[in-house]
């Protein structure tokens, strides 16, 4: 049995919107990942999902997509439901950007 590849389509039917508070245990265990406005979350997740490795390592040298930082984390955690993110999960990451109207 083969197993179907994700597609950008599907992949952005999947996104979410959830707070901080339910992102946090994805911080503490490194899987979080925020992704840049600018990019398309579910292209994002399918490259990831592909493992694209040239279009990621691109995005990561220009900051597109990167770990929390300590200043995002601490305004997260100063008010874990005020901001809302959208994310898509695609194992072992949780890719997040922070929602525009939020």
């Amino acid at each position: 049995m083969t197993e179907e590849l994700p597609t950008q389509e599907n992949l952005t039917k999947e996104i979410d919107t959830t707070s901080w508070s339910e992102l946090a245990v994805h911080e503490e265990r490194s899987a979080l990942l925020m992704v840049d406005s600018s990019l398309n979350l579910a292209e994002v997740a399918l490259k990831v999902a592909l493992d694209d490795v040239e279009s990621i390592k691109g995005w990561i040298s220009h900051n597109l997509i990167s770990r929390p930082t300590k200043d995002q984390l601490a305004d997260f955690q100063a008010s874990p439901t005020h901001k809302k993110f959208s994310f898509l999960i695609v194992q072992p990451y949780v890719l997040t950007q922070i929602k525009k109207d939020a």
